[in-house]
């Protein structure tokens, strides 16, 4: 698992590479990137809780989920990514890999990220 983690930031760090000039923060871009990702996927499993299983819930509003948000998700990426330079040495080791491995990871990667950025926008257009 830790594994596939480290291979969407890969992913995410080499578009951020590619599209990008100057070619700076590129680690950065890609962390704020995956806790987008990772934003949508939480509010649309919240926003289907409140459709499906309990709509007069107040949970997910608020001030408190922003500072959950920030506390679960943006802090151990930024440590895991930003503060620790154990990501240095992935980006090598995925470079290693085959081309062929590496082609069917990224198309894998950028097939869910649009599935998740598909499924948020499906979520919030949903009436409540």
């Amino acid at each position: 698992m830790k594994t596939i983690y480290y291979y969407v930031f890969y992913t995410l760090y080499n578009f951020w590479q590619c599209v990008s000039s100057p070619k700076v923060w590129s680690d950065a871009k890609a962390v704020l990137t995956i806790c987008v990702i990772e934003l949508f996927i939480v509010y649309t499993l919240i926003i289907y809780y409140k459709l499906f299983i309990d709509s007069a819930s107040h949970f997910g509003e608020g001030f408190t989920l922003i500072i959950l948000s920030l506390i679960f998700i943006v802090g151990p990426n930024a440590f895991l990514f930003i503060y620790s330079d154990r990501w240095k040495d992935k980006i090598k080791e995925f470079d290693r890999w085959p081309k062929k491995k590496n082609e069917t990871g990224r198309i894998i990667v950028w097939c869910l990220i649009i599935l998740v950025i598909i499924n948020f926008i499906v979520a919030c257009s949903i009436p409540h």
